[in-house]
């Protein structure tokens, strides 16, 4: 993507680019849909948990910022949230503010005091209906009816190919070389080949296909089939090396020089638009050959954070201080800007993860032992999180039904990834535990990690999210899926580490085997 001063002379589009959701802990589930939609289309979106008192989310509105959206999510009719809503938006009007409840298995929706009847049955027809009130809310200057218009043409064709889980469970991938794993023996874990990930990767691939023939063009259609194909990229990526599927291709790649010029489009109408250059940057880390490039670009949408708008541009310093130990093995750089995302937002979790693991690293444990407990706070954000049964993953299926029934004890309100890092957070604090000898307490964060283990076995968030057809098609391939089978099999190697009780060490081990016994019949989770 060319970066020069006659492009940036052309007319720029004033569009939209950070929304913040100010959301109760109970709107958690639409939180994550709304949110997975609105960052695929290039959008930042800054998540704040929040009281249904009227004070608390006041004072957060009153907060002198220069961010784009605030959009107040609650599950329950609150009588004041109209009101709050308008009254803030007459002394703010350069922002767009909206009060909204919505509950998945509600069959209506409060936008600023008006109540809107869904008529779909299903849960994402009702969530598609909702963000098509959202976008009619958002872009609703008369200048925004084409931009309007397109993202309904993109909602459409984000729900008809249903992007959403497929998004959450190609981010468990993830895990599957995350650092916690690697440092038990492995050097990297591959994916395993499966139907599920041959019909997500169509599904990305008819998504940017029909994005590609959508007109008019607007920096939210181009940032959308640009990132479905980097999703294509990444997915491949993740597959064996030795893959036939791989091997084969059932749907092409775009080389990154094409996608950057595709990006290009958004340059030139909007230079500013701050997911165009993240999105470069990431592009990049997928091709060997421009790994070192994407520097320039993590810097360029540095450069575009305000004092005002922190809170968007935490994550991707975070990113940035990611790359640069990754990629360019600058530990002490990194560790810098992990640092400087944690002031800008407090609740980056990822940052204060990250100094944490630098700080074990270094053998500072109690400094490692108060970040990592800083990451907890912030995930658990004031739940008590239940202690999961040890047996759970060995128990029957109309068991394990019945059990979601009854709540998860708060694991519901997280999203998997908010999981993973309090799974790793709970392992390393076991260590340090170790490291201190207070067998006591290792033993405590390793019953937690257990617990975090089966809940994003289970994952019962993203089941509220699922209608049951899809749901039962995602569990299939989630439970049956190397990321967890991962997260078990890595913690019954810490308890060697850790030192944990014989009885501990049975549990756990009885959830290996019980999983050994189940996928017989695949390939074992072996190290490359």
């Amino acid at each position: 993507m060319a970066m020069r001063d006659d492009l940036a002379q052309s007319a720029e589009e004033q569009n939209i680019k950070t929304i913040r959701i100010l959301r109760t802990t109970q709107a958690a589930d639409v939180k994550e849909m709304v949110k997975e939609f609105f960052r695929f289309i290039g959008c930042l979106v800054h998540d704040i948990p929040v009281q249904a008192r009227i004070q608390d989310v006041a004072q957060i509105l009153n907060e002198p910022t220069k961010h784009d959206v605030d959009l107040i999510l609650t599950t329950d009719y609150e009588p004041w949230l109209a009101t709050l809503a308008a009254n803030t938006q007459k002394r703010f009007p350069e922002r767009k503010i909206i009060g909204m409840s919505f509950a998945l298995d509600g069959g209506a929706v409060q936008i600023d005091g008006k109540s809107l009847v869904l008529t779909g049955n299903l849960k994402q027809e009702r969530i598609q209906s909702v963000i098509d009130r959202l976008i009619d809310s958002i872009w609703n200057d008369s200048a925004d009816k084409v931009t309007a218009g397109s993202l309904r043409q993109i909602n459409v064709l984000y729900h008809q190919y249903e992007l959403f889980h497929y998004l959450q469970m190609k981010r468990t991938f993830r895990i599957a070389n995350m650092n916690e794993v690697l440092k038990l023996g492995a050097n990297h874990y591959d994916i395993p080949y499966k139907p599920y990930i041959n019909r997500m990767l169509r599904a990305f691939f008819a998504f940017r296909r029909a994005l590609l023939d959508l007109q008019p063009k607007t920096v939210y259609s181009i940032y959308a089939a640009i990132n479905a194909a980097r999703k294509i990229r990444e997915i491949y990526s993740a597959l064996s090396e030795n893959s036939e599927y791989r091997r084969r291709e059932a749907v092409p790649t775009v080389n990154v020089a094409m996608l950057l010029r595709e990006l290009n489009g958004i340059y030139q109408r909007d230079p500013n638009y701050a997911g165009m250059y993240y999105l470069a940057a990431y592009l990049c880390q997928s091709d060997e050959n421009r790994i070192l490039d994407a520097y320039n670009y993590y810097k360029r949408a540095r450069e575009l954070s305000l004092e005002e708008t922190d809170g968007f541009y935490a994550f991707g310093i975070y990113q940035l201080g990611h790359y640069l130990s990754n990629e360019l093995d600058e530990p002490k750089l990194a560790l810098a800007l992990y640092q400087e995302a944690e002031v800008k937002n407090r609740r980056c979790y990822q940052a204060a993860f990250q100094i944490a693991r630098c700080y074990a690293e270094q053998g500072r444990f109690e400094q490692a032992a108060n970040e990592f407990t800083n990451v907890i706070a912030i995930l658990s954000n004031g739940l008590e999180l239940e202690e999961l049964p040890a047996d759970l993953p060995s128990r029957k299926k109309a068991e394990v039904d019945a059990f979601y029934r009854k709540g998860f004890g708060g694991w519901e309100y997280l999203s998997l990834k908010e999981i993973q890092y309090l799974y790793k957070s709970y392992i390393w604090l076991a260590r340090i535990a170790m490291y201190r000898r207070q067998k006591q307490e290792g033993d405590w964060y390793t019953r937690r990690a257990l617990s975090a283990a089966i809940a994003y076995w289970c994952a019962p968030m993203l089941q509220r999210c699922c209608d049951p057809k899809i749901w039962n098609t995602v569990r299939l391939f989630h439970v049956q899926g190397l990321p967890v089978r991962a997260l078990f099999v890595t913690l019954k190697r810490a308890t060697v580490i850790t030192g944990a009780t014989d009885s501990l060490k049975a549990q756990i081990e009885e959830n290996v085997l019980h999983y050994q016994d189940m996928y017989k019949k695949e390939e074992p989770l072996s190290a490359q």
